[in-house]
This record gives C-alpha cells, structure tokens and sequence, in this order.
C-alpha cells in the first residue's frame, strides 16, 4: 500500500499545570497527563490519544495541538521530509 503522507508524532505532557513536549523518562514518571499527536504532511492533527489518568483544560489542549505543530514542522526541516 502506497503511502500518502508521512505524519509525525509528538507528545506532550503535563506536569502540574506546566506543558512539556517529548517528555524524557523521568519526566515520564511524574506526568500527571499525556497527549500525543499525529501530524501530517499539511501540519493538521490526523490522530489524538490520551494517556495517564489527569487530564487537560480546553486552553492547554488548544496549546498543546499549537506546540505538536510546531514540534512537527521543525523535525520535518530536519528529516527533509
């Protein structure tokens, strides 16, 4: 099957009430939430999953969404995708 586009992932956690993007594994162990992203090649989120038993305000998602953009744009550059 031909693929089409090539979306990134990008997660982001929560920390209290502080959003970190590809959190390491020690952050990984004191997150309270996770959100992670799939980006595609237009820079829209084609696949949302949440983890971990916190949750996210409608402002943090909206900010979350707006970081696993950016995130995915600048590894794109990188990939030279």
């Amino acid at each position: 099957m031909p693929l089409r586009s090539h979306p990134i992932t990008v997660t982001i956690g929560k920390i209290n009430d502080k959003l970190i993007v590809d959190p390491w594994l020690e952050e990984e162990q004191v997150m309270d939430a996770r959100l992670t992203m799939a980006i595609n090649d237009e820079g829209n989120i084609c696949a949302i999953q949440k983890g971990l038993s916190g949750y996210f305000t409608p402002q943090q998602i909206i900010e979350a969404s707006k970081l696993a953009q950016q995130k995915a744009a600048e590894l794109r550059k990188k990939l030279k995708w």
